[in-house]
């Protein structure tokens, strides 16, 4: 792309006439908080938009392998209009340092579950994406009042789900 083509920059596709989606430049306008906690020496960071009224839901997105909070960007930034949301970035991704060793699904959700308890999470909805969608039901199923609500999007096991169904 050139320069001087409109699709250059922000959410730029490197397909030729397919325009980019305006939504995905929106997320830098939002006013966002972020923040970084530290659980049994692994970094977890939450970028968070605040509640636009007093009854209005809260969401908690988690990114799946290899991606971080900008691969949930449109979500978050539709999502903001009318919730509070907070998207984490787990240990290993996003810049924050990897973690030692190889640590569980379980032992990860276990530093989720105690980050969404400092920030003041309660009675949220938790979207998780690929394996973020495995950790968000490990954190959700023990602590119904934390997250009495969790969604899979292309959880990371639905491959075979899939097979086991054939």
């Amino acid at each position: 792309m050139s320069p001087a083509d409109p699709g250059a920059g922000v959410g730029a596709t490197p397909f030729p006439g397919i325009r980019p989606d305006p939504t995905v430049a929106v997320m830098p306008r939002l006013p966002l908080r972020a923040t970084t906690h530290e659980v049994d020496g692994w970094a977890f960071r939450v970028l968070s938009t605040a509640r636009p009224a007093a009854d209005a839901p809260v969401f908690v997105l988690v990114h799946g392998i290899g991606v971080s909070h900008r691969y949930l960007t449109r979500l978050h930034a539709e999502l903001a209009e009318y919730a509070e949301v907070h998207a984490v970035d787990l240990p290993g991704f996003a810049g924050l340092p990897a973690p030692k060793g190889s640590p569980s699904v379980p032992e990860i959700a276990a530093g989720l579950a105690t980050v969404l308890d400092r920030i003041g999470i309660r009675d949220a909805i938790l979207l998780g994406h690929s394996l973020g969608a495995q950790r968000g039901v490990e954190v959700a199923a023990p602590a119904p009042a934390l997250l009495p609500y969790a969604g899979a999007l292309t959880p990371a096991n639905l491959l075979w789900v899939l097979i086991g169904c054939l």
